[in-house]
């Protein structure tokens, strides 16, 4: 008889998945009464063969996803997924938030000079899930066409020109940072097929 080889498979799929549920469980507390009620009755959901994770378990996956970031990535890319993800429910993590964003204007600045500083503060504020104005606003606020406000959030591309976004630049930097970080989370087993 050959050896029976336990194989697990990654509990997730993208590396945004796994980035985004680490920060997601970093905010909350470890034991939610109502799901401890919900679990003794047999609320949830679970699929045939799947254990389900303790909230213990969730921490640690969280930890160990936070900890190959901190290893792989650089303070720049870590201060632009902590404001892309981390969540602003304590003052502690608004201001780490708050501080993260500034470093990240610092990062996006020299490529945006086109765009008026706080138009490209509201659109980063938005990226950051944060409230911020409408681009209606922003056009009679700055006196200019409501597509120009779309050139400057979305960027535009003329023929081998790319005039680069304040959205398009962030997320192109975000995926920068996924793709840095995708071979140590699939290596660690939390990211995979």
């Amino acid at each position: 008889m050959g050896s029976m080889q336990n194989v697990c498979k990654p509990p997730f799929r993208l590396v945004e998945h796994a980035v985004r549920a680490a920060f997601e469980v970093e905010s909350r507390p470890v034991c939610d009464t109502n799901r401890f009620f919900a679990d003794l009755r047999g609320g949830t959901v679970r699929l045939v063969g799947d254990e389900p994770l303790s909230p213990w378990d969730r921490v640690g996956q969280a930890g160990m996803i936070m900890a190959i970031m901190q290893r792989h990535l650089s303070p720049d890319q870590q201060a632009l997924l902590i404001v892309r993800w981390a969540y602003s429910t304590l003052p502690d993590s608004m201001r780490l938030k708050k501080k993260c964003m500034w470093r990240t204007m610092n990062l996006i600045r020299p490529e945006l000079q086109h765009v008026p500083m706080p138009y490209l503060v509201d659109v980063l504020r938005g990226w950051a899930r944060l409230p911020r104005k409408k681009d209606l606003w922003w056009a009679d606020k700055l006196d200019v066409d409501l597509r120009q406000i779309k050139r400057w959030r979305n960027g535009w591309r003329r023929k081998n020109d790319r005039t680069w976004g304040v959205l398009s630049l962030l997320n192109t930097l975000e995926q920068d940072a996924y793709s840095t970080i995708l071979e140590p989370l699939t290596e660690a087993g939390l990211v995979g097929e």
